[in-house]
């Protein structure tokens, strides 16, 4: 069974890959040359090549040496420019520093940014309005509320999930708990992983009255649009209070894809088999791929029950049961469990 572990994260998965085409990087010698161009620009006084070059310089690169305190000078030369972008991030640095001098420089390039319009400075300016690096300085959480509100209001996920830590709290405001809920559920969908744990936080005790059909086409659009983890604590409401195919055949996705979870073959298996036994035939088709790579996968399995024929221990079995759903190859079982996934609720047997 170990080389049967490796596979159930690519059952499904497959299907999901876009392999990129390798794209060539530049020669030495090209790559030699726009790095000479891009600092030409920046000795001019280009604002953007000024920041790129101080970029570079922060992080290292080819002939450049990491040199964070030559970074900060070139990020202050972009900034002079009027370029937003160097504002918000040299205020940034700036604010960390211990001199009180550099942070009210810093305060001042990220106000300046912000009141301009560039939705970064309005959240770093927010997030340390709100929790200041100085313990003398005292919050201003109602300004931190302004500032995240507008970089919200521009898309900004971290600003999204800040914004809904304050009014969650009632910092800056009195509480509301409907706004940081849709603020969470925004973030939470944009790839904001502590979003989704708050989210789950806020709600779960309000999740858990609806009703399965609810709760499965809730998990599924948390599940599929960069919020797994929410996805996954619906999906196992429904498979712990109700044992629905589709909950469990999910289960089995995330816990052999990652999804949410941590990767657990034994686990994946068990939702799966159990969702297959239940009828799902997204799960009877991945059973199927399994043994018909690895034909003694369901040897001993707990979740068969005594007296199932022997066939069940083929791949043709599972194929077949899954064929007559309409499922026959792994595109078709991806989009039946990601998308309109139907209650099946009769056995495969």
């Amino acid at each position: 069974m170990g080389s049967a572990q490796r596979l159930l994260p690519f059952v499904l998965s497959g299907i999901l890959y876009l392999g990129a085409a390798a794209v060539p990087s530049p020669d030495t010698g090209q790559r030699d040359e726009a790095l000479r161009e891009l600092r030409l620009r920046a000795d001019s006084g280009d604002g953007e090549a000024l920041y790129r070059v101080a970029y570079l310089t922060e992080r290292g690169y080819d002939s450049i040496a990491p040199d964070s305190a030559a970074a900060t000078g070139l990020y202050l030369r972009s900034a002079e420019t009027g370029y937003l972008p160097a504002q918000s991030y040299a205020g940034f640095l700036l604010y960390q520093s211990s001199e009180a001098a550099d942070r009210e420089l810093g305060l001042k390039l990220m106000r300046t940014a912000a009141e301009k319009g560039d939705a970064k400075a309005a959240n770093n300016l927010g997030y340390l309005l709100a929790y200041p690096t100085d313990t003398a300085v005292a919050p201003s959480y109602r300004e931190a509320q302004y500032w995240l509100g507008r970089a919200a209001a521009e898309g900004l996920p971290t600003a999204q999930a800040q914004l809904a830590d304050l009014l969650k709290a009632g910092l800056g405001s009195a509480p509301d708990t409907a706004r940081a809920e849709a603020l969470y559920a925004v973030a939470a969908e944009k790839g904001v992983g502590d979003a989704q744990l708050k989210l789950l936080a806020l709600k779960m005790p309000e999740w858990k009255q609806l009703s399965s059909d609810t709760l499965m086409k809730l998990g599924r659009r948390f599940y599929t649009h960069r919020a797994p983890a929410v996805g996954v604590e619906l999906f196992d409401i429904v498979a712990t209070r109700d044992s629905l195919a589709e909950a469990l055949a999910l289960l089995g996705d995330a816990f052999s894809r990652v999804q949410g979870v941590s990767y657990d073959h034994e686990r994946s298996l068990h939702y799966f088999l159990t969702a297959a036994l239940r009828g799902n035939p997204s799960a009877q088709f991945v059973i199927a791929e399994l043994l018909d790579i690895f034909p003694d996968s369901l040897e001993g399995r707990p979740e068969i029950p005594e007296g199932t024929p022997e066939a069940i221990h083929t791949a043709a079995y599972w194929y077949d049961l899954a064929a007559q759903a309409g499922i026959t190859d792994a595109a078709a079982a991806a989009r039946a469990l990601l998308t309109n996934g139907k209650n099946y609720s009769v056995t495969g047997q």
